[in-house]
């Protein structure tokens, strides 16, 4: 009997040696590197402007530590594999079949391939294109490299083993990006410490700098761990969390399924400490994406009719009893959704929140009150405290030549206000905000953009949807309604990779005031996956990805709840990854895709291809 067991236990060894090829080892290889390695990545390097990017940044270069070598990495892999998989084909290996092209997502993924490229092809801003924008490195080749490594990740998923071998490449980077990300949310930040610095900055930039300040991160009280920016915490943890979950049931060995639930833990705890809305709104959806595929499997499968009608009444009760609780709290719930989403527009947390165009002059309202800016035969620019109220230098300098005279005014409640004049333009500051403005021929006041051109104070900025509340989720919504005319106007090709600021109307001076308190500020990103798509790939591109994602949630909704399982480990991550990958749609609706991110949903949505059809 022993014997047996023995010989029982070899031949599955045998048969499982059998199921890996060299071509799983080597897909396997740029698997790791994509899921495993690229999101841990952290290392600062100067990257200088590229001649599109200097239109709205001038001159320059900035030290990034986040997306640079993570791009790099991904791309040196994806041309890799590329460079296999037609090897492969070439000699055989691999062979295309007529069906395989005919399949929808393959078809859905070219369209939106060729739209890409086109998009770049067309693009009034190739170099931005080509090499993607600082602190970002999405360029058109990444773009590509994300449809390769999901197909990558699909036709790898064939067996329970191969399976497995991903979910620990997810592992090894969630438990770096975890401990990191833990040790943040409780205040221990090793990007902080002396060694973080040395790690990230290198020998020559820590000696330079580390004494001086070191590594500098806006994030200071929230985690962002290796991914940069909280809200991509939050695309990681609705992810994964769901993936790890279901983890702890699908790995036979007992060491794999801990490393799941720890990984998992982890997971949550930096969605808590990331303080994403975003990343709460995805997780919700997870939880309603299982509690949807458990009522549907429940009812359809379940046997004991008394059971089910305990069931739907007792649901019911809980939904009537949750719908008379949020009745009753209305004000304090209405109160708390629009402090969340600043649905009252919240002005006030700015010094200066808003500027008006008043006559031949500018009026500006700050917490303490209001003042003009308006033409003066004296001075060039006057300060008034009221319309009328003119107000006389408390101070003034002049420079060698005579060119340059400062003014400083004493608005009393307001505080001081300087102003720099040099012919008929100025340079005015006051409680953190700087503006730029320039006297025109016709004797109004007008403002320069941030790369000081002239911006037509009669120019109607075009705007789409949210009146009244520009302020929402963030000041979303002025991103939104400034964004949407350029989504509308790129419904075939799109402005091309990476070009998203490029194409916003920077010198909406006054809009960004009212919701940024910062008149300059630079708009980069659309802060919607969806809408970045439009605008720089193409509404069609746009739609090749949404018709695979629907698929995706269509089949793995329907293979969930079609039939019977008896295979419940397998189930159970079918579901995990499909909780996953709808709770990172979700939150994308108010977060772009990034480099830190991205490359763990599409192998997450290739593998969750691949699952369905696994044995």
């Amino acid at each position: 009997m022993g014997a047996q067991q023995k010989r029982s236990g070899k031949n599955k060894k045998t048969a499982a040696r059998r199921q890996v090829s060299f071509n799983d080892i080597v897909i396997a290889i740029f698997l790791a590197v994509a899921v495993a390695v690229v999101p841990t990545i952290v290392r600062i390097r100067e990257v200088a402007f590229n001649a599109d990017e200097q239109l709205v940044r001038g001159n320059g270069s900035v030290y990034e530590a986040f997306t640079y070598y993570k791009s790099t990495a991904l791309l040196i892999a994806g041309v890799c594999i590329c460079l296999f998989f037609i090897a492969c084909v070439c000699i055989g290996d691999i062979k295309l079949r007529l069906e395989d092209v005919r399949e929808p997502v393959f078809v859905a993924s070219a369209v939106y391939v060729f739209f890409v490229i086109l998009s770049t092809l067309f693009s009034d801003y190739k170099q931005m294109a080509l090499n993607g924008f600082s602190d970002r490195h999405e360029s058109v080749f990444i773009l590509i490299v994300y449809i390769v490594l999901f197909f990558t990740a699909r036709s790898f998923i064939k067996t329970g083993l191969h399976a497995r071998a991903v979910l620990v490449f997810f592992i090894i980077s969630a438990l770096v990006i975890g401990i990191i990300g833990a040790f943040q949310a409780f205040g221990r930040d090793i990007f902080d410490t002396a060694f973080g610095n040395r790690m990230v900055l290198g020998k020559e930039l820590y000696d330079e700098y580390y004494e001086s300040g070191g590594l500098q991160v806006r994030f200071k009280d929230q985690v962002y761990t290796t991914l940069f920016n909280p809200n991509c915490v939050g695309l990681f943890a609705c992810l994964l969390i769901p993936v790890f979950t279901a983890s702890v049931f699908y790995f036979k060995h007992i060491f794999l399924k801990i490393l799941s639930g720890i990984t998992a833990v982890l997971a949550a705890i930096c969605l808590v400490g990331s303080k994403s809305q975003a990343g709460y709104i995805g997780f919700i959806a997870v939880v309603l994406v299982c509690a949807a595929v458990g009522v549907v499997y429940f009812l359809r499968f379940h046997t004991n009719k008394m059971l089910k009608t305990v069931c739907i009444y007792a649901g019911a009760g809980i939904l009537a009893a949750a719908l008379i609780c949020a009745f009753v709290q209305r004000e304090q719930l209405s109160a708390y959704l629009t402090r969340i989403l600043n649905l009252d527009g919240n002005k006030q947390e700015f010094f200066v929140y808003d500027m008006e165009y008043v006559g031949d002059g500018i009026r500006f309202d700050t917490r303490a009150g209001s003042f003009y800016i308006q033409p003066d035969g004296d001075f060039m620019f006057g300060v008034r405290a009221g319309e009328n109220e003119r107000l006389i230098p408390v101070h003034s300098a002049a420079s060698e030549d005579g060119k340059l005279v400062e003014y400083a005014y004493d608005l009393s409640d307001i505080g001081y206000l300087t102003m720099q004049i040099r012919e008929t333009s100025a340079a005015f500051k006051i409680g953190g905000l700087t503006l730029f403005v320039y006297l025109s021929p016709d004797g109004r006041i007008n403002i320069y953009d941030p790369r000081l051109n002239a911006v037509d104070r009669d120019a109607i900025i075009p705007r789409i949807g949210f009146k009244n509340a520009e302020r929402f989720a963030s000041s979303r919504g002025y991103i939104w309604s400034r964004a949407l005319p350029v989504f509308f106007k790129s419904v075939i090709i799109g402005s091309g990779p990476e070009s998203f600021a490029l194409v916003f109307p920077q010198g909406d001076v006054v809009g960004k005031v009212r919701n940024f308190g910062e008149p300059y500020m630079l708009i980069d990103k659309a802060h919607n996956f969806y809408l970045q798509t439009g605008i720089t790939t193409g509404v069609i591109s746009l739609c090749a990805l949404l018709f695979i994602f629907i698929y995706y949630i269509a089949t793995a909704f329907k293979s969930l709840t079609k039939e019977k399982t008896y295979d419940i480990p397998k189930f159970l991550l079918t579901l995990g990854v499909l909780a996953g990958v709808c709770g990172y749609l979700v939150c994308s609706l108010s977060t772009d895709s990034a480099v830190s991110t991205a490359p763990l949903f599409w192998a997450a949505l290739g593998f969750g291809f691949g699952l369905k059809n696994s044995k």
